[in-house]
């Protein structure tokens, strides 16, 4: 297992070309020679105070992200680039200075959130949303449609339609705003379908990202069972750890011997409680023991393979591989938020992440961005693969609550 490998490194050693492969970079980066570089969908992470900077003409940036470990406003630029730079597909995560014209992609919301919408009904809603340049929405949503896709300088009102969805549907996807020459924004967009909603909201909840500068007190509930700060304080540059992404699997290797696993994020918007749930599964991908469910009430497994560690904000979920029983075939990592308030949600959590720790030594950050109306999430499994395990990041979920969850798992619980 290795860190996240350095862009810098590659560019350096690289000719007029550098083509990447689609997987996450360590920033920052210096362009100081024409070359053309072609993301495939790569990601470069920069730190906070770090950034993408070109000072070469005849130079390219292709089909790539640039994101910072904070997603906060007032942040410097992530991307600096002459007036000549070619632009294609570029997605930031920060503004960008192009010459001397700052464009920035902070006027656009982090989330597009229409909430509870009726089910079986087609549904309407309208946004209004003031921009400072000409920008064009790209919508690949099956079952939305947005109108109008171009939008002029100003006060503009976008119409979105949502399908009919069955009950207990999510429709989840982004909408990518670009703006600039060939630079955007994805704008993660959510709505959950319900029988019990009786109408739609007539707007959308907008979140913007949040000023640097604001100040969130809620260090009492950031244990296990809300979302921990204290091992990855909000804002910082993560100097070594490896980036994963939704989907992605992992050997772990038969030399790694223990993993922890933390829920963590740069906020909480309202108080709520936040439980972390352990499922340990049998062949058949259920629990066949009420000791199967490690949680608040039950902190560790018999044989203490899967405990809760720690206390207040170190709190985690610490994993003793080789300890094991041969009978467990999967581990699930879940959060809920407790109480049946559907307003209570994950959209609520701002850029949670999943911090998993192999061995004390090598770490991984999982970036569960888009999270909206879920009240339950899957962050990760641990499974086994052949004679030693994999990990796998799922970090999706149901909006119908834990009783949902612990069904699906084959723990009956009282309503």
């Amino acid at each position: 297992m290795t860190d996240m490998k350095l862009i810098q490194e590659l560019f350096d050693s690289c000719g007029r070309e550098l083509v990447l492969e689609p997987m996450a970079y360590k920033g920052p980066l210096l362009i100081d020679r024409p070359c053309s570089v072609i993301g495939n969908g790569a990601v470069i992470v920069c730190g906070d105070s770090e950034s993408v900077r070109i000072e070469a003409v005849q130079t390219e940036l292709k089909n790539i992200r640039i994101e910072r470990t904070s997603s906060a406003v007032g942040m410097p630029p992530v991307l600096h680039c002459l007036e000549d730079t070619r632009l294609n597909g570029v997605i930031l995560r920060g503004d960008m200075i192009c010459g001397n014209k700052l464009t920035s992609v902070s006027q656009y919301p982090d989330r597009i959130d229409l909430g509870l919408i009726p089910a079986n009904s087609r549904n309407t809603v309208r946004i209004s949303l003031n921009i400072a340049e000409d920008s064009v929405i790209e919508n690949t949503i099956s079952g939305v449609s947005v109108f109008p896709e171009k939008l002029i300088v100003g006060e503009n009102e976008i119409t979105v339609n949502v399908e009919p969805l069955r009950d207990e549907v999510t429709v989840f996807g982004s909408l990518i705003f670009k703006c600039g020459a060939g630079v955007g924004k994805e704008v993660c967009f959510s709505a959950a379908a319900s029988k019990f909603c009786a109408e739609c909201s007539e707007t959308a909840a907008l979140h913007f990202p949040k000023n640097a500068e604001a100040t969130f007190d809620n260090t009492e509930q950031r244990s296990v069972d809300t979302a921990p700060a204290e091992v990855i304080p909000p804002q910082t540059s993560h100097e070594k750890f490896q980036l994963f992404r939704r989907g992605q699997r992992m050997a772990l290797g038969g030399e790694v011997k223990s993993v922890k696993l933390q829920l963590v994020a740069d906020n909480i918007e309202k108080p709520m409680d936040i439980d972390g749930y352990a499922f340990l599964l049998h062949e058949n991908g259920k629990t066949l023991i009420d000791e199967d469910m490690i949680f608040w009430g039950n902190t560790s497994s018999p044989e203490k393979s899967v405990q809760i560690a720690g206390e207040g904000q170190s709190a985690h979920f610490a994993v003793d591989l080789g300890n094991v029983p041969q009978e467990i075939k999967k581990i699930a990592f879940c959060w809920s938020i407790y109480g049946d308030n559907a307003e209570e949600c994950f959209i609520h959590v701002k850029s949670p992440k999943l911090r998993i720790v192999a061995d004390d030594t090598n770490t991984y950050i999982f970036p569960m961005d888009g999270l909206m109306r879920e009240k339950i999430i899957v962050a990760a499994e641990i499974y086994r693969y052949g004679d030693s395990w994999k990990i796998g990041c799922i970090g999706s979920g149901y909006h119908s609550g834990l009783k949902r969850l612990c069904e699906d798992y084959g723990v009956d619980i009282e309503d």
